[in-house]
């Protein structure tokens, strides 16, 4: 029947269609309007259970060949499936139920994965259930095989209602952290990290070992179970990860000095001087990250037990961002100042019409290509970088960065969260500096291409110059003053590297491309960076009436981004909004239109992300990220 009302709902779309009653947007229109109620039906009463019945699992596995005598379910947190205990004559199993809901379920999850964490490793979001327990079960066979203990995998099989099953051995076992410190003896820690060289030896990893993934029995034998996220003929620095997750996760139990006992005993100092590099929150799974954060200082101590018993630490000292509250106060002050100038020139009547008249939705659309502007420059460090970044978490990051560079000296804050961020990502100093590095010169090389090509369009093109606004001396003579102070205190050359340094960068560019991998997605990314801020003013501007062309827009911005950096101020404020009001009044665009286009630009990309930027900042920080 259900076959049957969906053939009639689809027939009666494509009949409207064919005699022209709707167009085909109104008939999906339709459609999603339908799902919609009938979700929130779903929502309200809640959705038919597709839960499989103790009689289901017990037919299921009698026609694998394995007869039960009862099935009961398991209530507990199984994650992405449902847990059963079915007892047969010979030995009680540990049932595994996967369907079409822990599926969808597991289709966010993953999606959520991949977004906040760096190579996963996860099949496919959308694998089916049965691909799904049988890579479990084979990564758990491989495991055995190699020397590690592991449940034993007696079957798979499905319910015939779309439901996969998988059954293995019922451990009498509890997980390694509901233990006192006192019962995790050495011969305990020593069993599991044996284990651990031997799925080193194989090239196989778990990708998720944390304390409660190892079981222990009443013979203090360590168990390694759910092999869901295990991989086969793994590199190096999943090898590594697998190491830094349990050493980690031992530490919180135990200390950092047994634990690193103990993984040297088995693995030795050469083995451990990867993973030390690696012992960073961003490494680790969630779960473990949570029990790191109730040890303050437990991954330094980690590190400092490592470099007591031989291993290659290899790494520097990180010293925490200088936040000055301050700056943006007197930020704040100097540009209520120049704003109170910059409206006087355009006209406080003039300027009052134009923005009353203002279009909300040119607004929003700034806003978005504003936003787009991180997400952008996320992509240029994940391109830049020689690990892989997960795209949520980067972008966060250069929100945060965008925040410290507003409250520290010019050019500092930025640069040093995103070195923090490479750090904690597990990259060491010379390989987080050769990134950034690559990021600004790419950068760099794409502002100096855009501004080239614009103004050689410019000058080929007509546009209609008008004369600039009352008072253009004064805005130009602030932009000017600002620049030669931020020269006279050699502002520029204390930010970061310096200017040398980056032309440095820039002349070395071709020849690092050509060697990089991902030398396209990191010129995209720099190029999105670009793009989205021009996009933003020419959004602006469109707003309140101006209606100026995207090259001149392009080519004001991109020159006025050159010099604001000589501005002693964050984010060039005072260079960048007189910058932009003379130059665009002196190619056409009137005044008061333009400013207040300019004053909604700067809202949109230098005020309104102060807030969710400093809540990003103070995430991270407390993450361990920055």
């Amino acid at each position: 029947m259900r076959w049957a009302a969906w053939f009639g709902v689809w027939a009666v779309a494509a009949a409207r269609v064919y005699v022209g009653a709707h167009l085909p947007l109104d008939v999906i229109g339709g459609a999603a309007l339908g799902w919609a109620v009938g979700a929130v039906v779903h929502l309200a009463r809640g959705t038919p259970g597709h839960v499989p019945m103790p009689e289901e699992v017990s037919r299921a596995l009698a026609a694998a060949g394995h007869p039960v005598t009862a099935v009961e379910r398991v209530h507990a947190d199984a994650r992405g499936s449902i847990p059963y205990r079915a007892f047969t004559p010979d030995q009680p199993l540990f049932v595994k139920a996967v369907g079409r809901d822990q599926r969808d379920a597991d289709v966010l999850y993953k999606l959520c994965r991949f977004l906040a964490l760096r190579e996963t490793g996860d099949e496919a979001p959308f694998s089916s259930p049965k691909r799904q327990l049988e890579h479990e079960a084979f990564l758990a066979v491989l495991a055995g095989r190699a020397g590690a203990r592991v449940p034993e995998v007696v079957v798979t099989t499905d319910t015939g209602g779309g439901v996969w099953l998988e059954a293995q051995q019922l451990l009498d076992a509890v997980p390694l952290n509901s233990l006192n410190p006192d019962e995790v003896g050495d011969e305990l820690l020593d069993d599991l990290w044996t284990q651990v060289a031997r799925l080193r030896e194989a090239r196989l990893v778990h990708r998720d070992l944390r304390a409660a993934n190892v079981m222990v029995d009443p013979d203090g034998r360590p168990w390694l179970v759910d092999w869901g996220f295990a991989e086969a003929g793994a590199t190096d620095r999943l090898l590594a990860v697998d190491v830094a997750e349990l050493l980690a996760a031992t530490a919180c139990l135990v200390g950092p000095k047994r634990a690193v006992d103990a993984a040297t005993r088995a693995l030795g100092a050469e083995t451990l001087t990867a993973t030390a590099r690696l012992l960073q929150p961003l490494v680790l799974s969630a779960g473990t990250r949570r029990d790191v954060l109730g040890h303050p200082g437990l991954l330094q101590e980690l590190r400092v037990a490592l470099g007591e018993r031989g291993v290659s630490v290899g790494r520097e000292k990180l010293v925490r961002l200088p936040l000055r509250p301050g700056v943006i106060g007197a930020a704040g002050l100097a540009v209520w100042a120049l704003h109170h100038l910059v409206t006087r020139v355009a006209g406080v009547g003039e300027l009052a019409d134009v923005v009353g008249d203002g279009s909300w939705r040119w607004l929003l659309l700034g806003a978005l290509a504003a936003a787009s502007g991180y997400v952008a420059a996320a992509v240029a460090l994940m391109a830049a970088a020689p690990i892989r970044l997960p795209l949520g978490r980067t972008t966060a990051v250069q929100l945060a960065a965008g925040f410290a560079s507003k409250m520290t000296p010019p050019g500092q804050g930025s640069l040093t969260v995103v070195t923090r961020y490479l750090h904690a990502a597990g990259l060491d100093p010379v390989e987080a500096d050769q990134a950034v590095r690559r990021t600004r010169a790419a950068g760099l090389a794409v502002h100096v291409a855009a501004l080239v090509a614009s103004w050689v369009l410019l000058a080929r093109s007509s546009f209609h110059s008008s004369a600039l606004p009352g008072g253009w001396v004064v805005l130009v003579a602030v932009a000017v003053a600002l620049a030669v102070l931020g020269a006279v205190l050699w502002q520029p050359l204390r930010r970061g590297p310096g200017i040398r340094a980056a032309l440095g960068d820039l002349w070395a560019l071709p020849t690092d491309l050509r060697a990089h991998t991902r030398a396209v997605p990191l010129l995209v990314g720099a190029a999105g960076v670009t793009a989205a801020r021009v996009a933003a003013l020419d959004a602006g501007l469109w707003a309140f009436g101006a209606k100026p062309s995207l090259l001149v827009v392009a080519g004001v911005y991109l020159a006025v981004a050159t010099i604001a950096p000589l501005g002693p101020l964050p984010g060039g404020l005072g260079v960048v909004e007189a910058g932009l009001v003379v130059g665009l009044s002196a190619l056409g665009v009137p005044a008061a239109p333009a400013v207040a286009g300019i004053l909604a630009y700067r809202l949109l990309t230098f005020w309104a992300p102060i807030i969710p930027a400093a809540f990003a900042y103070r995430r991270l920080r407390c993450q361990g990220c920055c």
